[in-house]
Order: structure tokens, then C-alpha cells, then sequence
């Protein structure tokens, strides 16, 4: 019984015991002595880690959220007094996780950065402002190790980095940060790897898709090496080697592999979307922000672009690049699409005016009628032959836009064969379509014409099937009636004049003549006329009709609706 009232007080010693120490223990971590005795501990092992000498405001511990956070802090390098610091931060907050206080493992799970600065300063020896670790050189080895950094999530806001007198804003977040960095004394220089995961960042006004990146580098007193350096984001992937060399005044020679996702990183605007895989292989370099250029390959197994409502596809695209800061020039450029081929040259001239060149090569006619929701898939032929396209790119969509081209129009098929030829030059700004001696066949149709849209467009045509027209017309931008009210039941019709204004709203004028024409179940032997029609009105002159061996001579009127006459249309 004794014994056993022992072991009750001895354990009852002991719980107290604990509380007391524990009681201690939150008394201690929540003093001011204990704050300053950790602020100045973290001095001492950030200046013995990077040689520099630092500086801290204000810190705080709240053991209840495990949080820390340092109100002011500045690490100066080999920079003078009057130089700014090399690294400094209005606030730097830390949040960790205990997982085992035997072996001291710690999880940092969150590190938030505010207003932070670096300043690489590079004098005119070459020399910089970088520390060297403050390790005492008969303890040192050969390789020391300058950093070891896991962070589950990590914040950086109003940041900026210089270099001299060059500024980089930085603002961006991410999640699980790496760090490792050693120093070599032997050879002085800095090696290590850096990666993290869904990187948040913005640059030149815009998000940039989150992505991951594995980097490997060395760092001395003359370049920064990046060998390799891995990003991934959720369609796209980019491989690199490069080489920064003299910070003073830097030049970056590089190398690339990428993989793009064309919508991930070329988000769609004002109406017009890019997508599919891009991949581009070559080489950058710089001498400054106004000197950099890039050249290489690049190619696409499929491609999808809709602007202004209109959508196409493109296969097997292929060119060589080479970027400037006032150009991009695409040569040897090869597409497949709307059936064939286009071959050429590209330019985007101050990433406004471009220009493209080449050759056509099979571009499906019924296709390219499809472009404008013109069905003529009866009109088989393809188009080949020289064309050029220039313009302005606004955020309205293409601007003074300008094309020309020649180009031959072969049959494609037995049943709807289509021939042809067509010297075109458009003009945006004066909406005018000039058409130089040019025409088109179909075992049914013969079409001639020259001069200029808006204007005046010498027009001949002679055919056996009016549906030919209507599709021509059609083709053309001219919106005839579907079905047309008249048609041939085996004879001809012929036209000879001339076509003026625009074709949304055409004025025709010539002489027509067709045999065998049949009009609401009426079947017209012959008739000729001397006809001027808009899409509100025909007026007939010189009238020859004959009607079951009747003939009529005079002149008509007759009052149209979008080219539609009706049974209560005035007719005069």
C-alpha cells in the first residue's frame, strides 16, 4: 500500500514536473529575450552561410501557428555603403511543420516575401557585389555547402531584381521550392540545382501559364551557366542550355527544344483563337535589350485558327525562323490546308505590317468556298499558282490589307469538272477586286471577265445551266435567290455587258439571250432584251419574247425584292 501511494506521488512529481517545463518552455518562446536571442542567432549563421553581413529589423514567433516572421531584412555584399544592399526584404513570414523533434525535421510550408530586392552589382574589373562564405579556410574544404532549401509554397510580391542599372519587376508564387547551392573554393564559383512547381508569374503586362521548372547551374565572377534548364506547364514543355556571360554587360547565348500548346501561351482575343502543337528548335542570343535574335525550326503537326467567325485548319506546317526585336521572318514556310498546299515566305515587320509570299499549290475550290459558307462542292477544281498577301495587324483584325495573285484553276473530278484562270489584286482600302482577263469552264458554263469590282467588270457568260451562275455568283460574294426562279430546260442562255458597285449590292446592265427558258411552269422559246436589274428592280428594253410561236415585242419593268419577283411585284 505504501509502495503503491509512492509510485502515485512520484508520478503526480512528475506530471507537475512537466507542466512546469512546459508552462516554462511557452513562457520562454514567448519573450522578448528569446525573440532577440533568435534574431541574433539568424544573423550569425546568415552571415557565416554567405560571407555578407546582414541585418534584421524586428522578429516574431507564434508558437501556436508555428509562424515566424522578421519585419526588416538586408544582406549586404562587397558593395560600398553608398550602394544599395544586395538583397533586401520589407518582410519575410515563415510558416513550418514539426514532423520529428529527435531528428529536428522541419517542413517549411509556406514563405512570403514582400517588396524583396536584389541588387548584382558588376564593376568595370568584373568583379560583383557576391559574397563568399565566411568559412575559416583551414576548416573548409573544397566544396562547401552554401544553401539547402525545401518550401511547400512560396510568395514573392513587389519583388524587383537589378542588375546595375537594369530593373525587372517580379511578382509571382509558387509551390514546392528547392534550393541547393555549394561553393567550390579551390576554383571560386557557385554550382547547384533550383527547382519548383505551378509557378505563378507575370511579365510584360500579362499571366504567364503556371509552370514547373528544373534548373541546374554554376555561378562565378564572369557567367551563369544553365545546363540544363527544364520547364514544364500543363500542355507544353521547354529544354535549354545557356550561358550568361559579363553581368555588366550581359549577353546570353543559348540553345532550345520546346514543345507549346499554341492556346496556352497565345490566348485567344478579339474574336480570333490559335490552337495545337508548336515545336521549335534553335538558338538565342543577346548583347542587350535592344540586340537579341533567334533562329531555328519550327513545325506543327496540326494547327486551328478561327477569326472573324471563320475557321480552318492547317496540317504539316513547317518553316525556318529568325526573330529580331523589329522582326519575325518565317522561310521555307509549307502548310498543307483547304485541300492542298501552300508554300513561301513570311514577315511581321515591327509586330504590325506582315506580308506573305509563295506559291498555291491544290487549294480546293469547294473548300475555299466553305471558308465563307458558299456551298459549291459541284465546282470540283483546284487553284494553283503565285499569290501575294499584305497588311496590318490592329485589334480590330486585319487592317489596309492588300492581295494579288495568278492563278490556274484545274478540273479535279469527271462528273462537275471545273477550268480556269484568275488574275486577281484586292484592295481593302478601296474594297475594289480587279480581275484581269480572266475566266472560267464547266462543261455546262463559259464565263469571261475583266476590269475592276466597284467599278466596272466587262462580263461575258454563256450556259446551259443556270445553277452554274448562281454558284459563280455566289462564289463571288453575290447572294442570288436559292433556288433560281427561272431555269433552262435544255437550251442556252447567253449574257454580254458589264457589272458595277459592289457585288453585296451589284447594278447589272448588257444583253440577254436564251432559248427554251421556263418560268413558273412557262416555257419561253426565245428571248432577248437590252436588261439593267439591281436587286429592287429589271427593266428590259428591246424585249423579243416568243411563247408558243407567239411573239411579243417592248419593254418591261418589274419590281423586285432581293432579287425575288413576286405575284404582287409591279410590273410596268
Amino acid at each position: 500500500m505504501i509502495k503503491a501511494k509512492r509510485f502515485w506521488f512520484g508520478a503526480a512529481l512528475a506530471a507537475a514536473a512537466v507542466v512546469v517545463a512546459v508552462a516554462a518552455v511557452l513562457l520562454l518562446l514567448h519573450s522578448a529575450w528569446f525573440h532577440e536571442k533568435v534574431r541574433q542567432r539568424i544573423v550569425q549563421e546568415v552571415e557565416r552561410a554567405t560571407g555578407g553581413r546582414a541585418e534584421i529589423g524586428q522578429f516574431r514567433f507564434d508558437p501556436q501557428r508555428l509562424h515566424a516572421e522578421v519585419s526588416r531584412f538586408v544582406l549586404h555584399g562587397k558593395e560600398s555603403p553608398a550602394e544599395p544592399p544586395l538583397f533586401s526584404a520589407g518582410s519575410i513570414g515563415v510558416d513550418f511543420r514539426i514532423l520529428s523533434f529527435v531528428r529536428r525535421d522541419i517542413v517549411l510550408t509556406r514563405v512570403a516575401l514582400e517588396r524583396p530586392e536584389l541588387n548584382i552589382t558588376v564593376y568595370p574589373d568584373g568583379s560583383t557585389n557576391l559574397p563568399e562564405p565566411a568559412v575559416k579556410r583551414e576548416r573548409r574544404g573544397p566544396v562547401q555547402q552554401f544553401l539547402a532549401l525545401a518550401i511547400r509554397y512560396f510568395q514573392i510580391r513587389e519583388g524587383l531584381v537589378r542588375i546595375n542599372e537594369r530593373r525587372l519587376p517580379v511578382e509571382l508564387s509558387g509551390e514546392n521550392l528547392a534550393a541547393q547551392l555549394f561553393y567550390h573554393a579551390q576554383d571560386p564559383h557557385y554550382s547547384g540545382q533550383l527547382s519548383f512547381r505551378k509557378l505563378h508569374a507575370a511579365a510584360a503586362g500579362r499571366t504567364l501559364p503556371a509552370f514547373d521548372a528544373d534548373l541546374t547551374l554554376t555561378l562565378d565572377e564572369r557567367r551563369l551557366r544553365l545546363q540544363p534548364a527544364k520547364f514544364a506547364s500543363q500542355g507544353s514543355r521547354l529544354e535549354a542550355e545557356a550561358v550568361l556571360e559579363n553581368l555588366l554587360a550581359p549577353r546570353i547565348q543559348a540553345s532550345f527544344d520546346a514543345y507549346l500548346e499554341a492556346q496556352e501561351w497565345f490566348p485567344p482575343a478579339n474574336s480570333a483563337a490559335v490552337s495545337g502543337k508548336v515545336r521549335l528548335t534553335g538558338e538565342f542570343s543577346l548583347e542587350d535589350k535592344n540586340h537579341y535574335s533567334a533562329r531555328g525550326n519550327a513545325s506543327a503537326p496540326s494547327l486551328f485558327v478561327q477569326a472573324s467567325g471563320v475557321r480552318t485548319s492547317a496540317s504539316d506546317v513547317a518553316a525556318q525562323f529568325q526573330l529580331a526585336p523589329d522582326r519575325l521572318e518565317l522561310r521555307g514556310l509549307r502548310l498543307s490546308t483547304l485541300g492542298g498546299t501552300l508554300r513561301g515566305a513570311a514577315s511581321l515587320l515591327e509586330w504590325k505590317s506582315f506580308r506573305w509570299s509563295g506559291q498555291a499549290e491544290g487549294i480546293s475550290l469547294a473548300a475555299l468556298a466553305r471558308l465563307r459558307n458558299i456551298q459549291a462542292d459541284s465546282w470540283q477544281g483546284s487553284l494553283s499558282g503565285p499569290v501575294e498577301v499584305q497588311g496590318e495587324i490592329t485589334p480590330k483584325g486585319p487592317a489596309r490589307l492588300k492581295a494579288a495573285g495568278t492563278l490556274t484553276i484545274q478540273a479535279t473530278a469527271a462528273d462537275r469538272p471545273v477550268e480556269g484562270f484568275l488574275a486577281f489584286a484586292y484592295d481593302q482600302g478601296s474594297a475594289a477586286l480587279q480581275l484581269r482577263d480572266s475566266w472560267l469552264s464547266s462543261p455546262a458554263t463559259k464565263l469571261h471577265f475583266d476590269g475592276t469590282l466597284q467599278n466596272e467588270l466587262r462580263l461575258s457568260a454563256a450556259t446551259t445551266d443556270l445553277a452554274d451562275i448562281a454558284a459563280a455568283a455566289s462564289l463571288a460574294g453575290a447572294a442570288l435567290p436559292s433556288p433560281l426562279p427561272v431555269r433552262l430546260q435544255g437550251g442556252t442562255a447567253r449574257f454580254d455587258g458589264s457589272v458595277y458597285g459592289d457585288l453585296s449590292s451589284p447594278r447589272i446592265r448588257g444583253s440577254l439571250s436564251a432559248s427554251n427558258l421556263s418560268y413558273e411552269g412557262h416555257i419561253f422559246e426565245r428571248l432577248q432584251a437590252a436588261v439593267e436589274a439591281t436587286k429592287d428592280s429589271l427593266q428590259a428594253g428591246g424585249l423579243n419574247i416568243v411563247y408558243k410561236g407567239a411573239r411579243l415585242e417592248g419593254s418591261a419593268r418589274i419590281g423586285l425584292t432581293e432579287w425575288k419577283a413576286g405575284a404582287d411585284s409591279p410590273i410596268r
